[in-house]
């Protein structure tokens, strides 16, 4: 399985003022262009990147997710830079071109909150590097620099440190958790890793997840420090405010971390819980 990551390099043409969260304001506008170039015929790509169909059980997470600073600056001058990060899983990074329009529209028609950008650059990037791919001076040309499963490049031991960036969902008996433990963690993670392989038809995921979550329970809890966090977005769809809720912090974990290297390495970048396509779910992982 690969994660193609794209940092998308904006410039304000205006004194601009955002909300701290600013993901909602960028996913709503990017679902609302989408639906207007195809509809939800089921071959349009509104319907292939946000609805992505199971047979068996409902929808499957979205191939794609978002990634904004976790600064809490709230007034950008004219022609200042702002930054965020598209991951797009496998195939669908066929889908960029989409992408790359319909977040060169919103600036063009000043859809967050009638503030105008230009897109000024588009960056692909793994571990390693990182190339120019568009630029507002040079068409969208393609690459194949990607972060594949199994990528570990820390030294993962000694007692772990997980640090949320960005809020996370978890919701455990139609309950949003306000703090957790490595073993629901551990599985929260896993599941998602595990649908995104079947759904992607991949099979280079090695890892024995009854194994994991075995192991899973042995893993002690040191220190944490969770805060709770809730802001409401607006559905276009629904037409109504619906919460975005979850937490934010730090959890300090010990034991044997070897069999989970490379689960927690690629975990980073596929992110935990729900709302993903808001830039929920985002954590990093260091030893102590």
């Amino acid at each position: 399985m690969e994660i193609f990551k794209f940092k998308f390099v904006l410039s304000w043409q205006q004194e601009t003022k955002l909300p701290k969260f600013k993901a909602s304001k960028f996913r709503g506008c990017l679902g609302h262009i989408l639906k207007k170039l195809g509809g939800e015929n089921p071959q349009s790509p509104y319907f292939l990147l946000f609805e992505t169909p199971n047979q068996s059980n409902g929808n499957n997470p979205h191939p794609f997710w978002l990634e904004f600073p976790d600064s809490t600056t709230e007034v950008f001058g004219k022609n200042s830079k702002f930054e965020f990060h598209l991951l797009l899983l496998g195939n669908y990074k066929n889908y960029l071109p989409y992408f790359v329009y319909t977040f060169f529209e919103i600036g063009k028609r000043g859809m967050i909150d009638n503030y105008f950008y230009e897109l000024k650059e588009i960056w692909q990037e793994n571990l390693k590097e990182k190339i120019k791919i568009y630029s507002d001076k040079q068409e969208l040309i393609s690459n194949d620099l990607s972060i594949p499963f199994g990528t570990v490049t820390k030294n993962l031991t000694g007692k772990l440190l997980l640090t949320f960036t960005s809020p996370v969902c978890i919701r455990k008996d139609g309950i949003t958790l306000e703090k957790i433990d490595f073993l629901t963690f551990y599985k929260t993670l896993a599941r998602r890793i595990l649908i995104l392989r079947k759904f992607n038809e991949t099979s280079d995921l090695l890892f024995d997840n009854k194994q994991l979550t075995e192991l899973s329970e042995n893993i002690r809890t040191v220190k944490q420090k969770f805060d709770r966090f809730s802001v409401n977005r607006w559905s276009n769809r629904q037409q109504q405010k619906i919460p975005l809720d979850g937490f934010t912090g730090f959890a300090i974990f010990e034991g044997d971390f070897a069999p989970f290297q490379e689960v927690l390495e690629f975990g980073q970048f596929v992110h935990i819980g729900k709302n993903t396509v808001f830039g929920f779910g985002k954590f990093e992982v260091d030893f102590l």
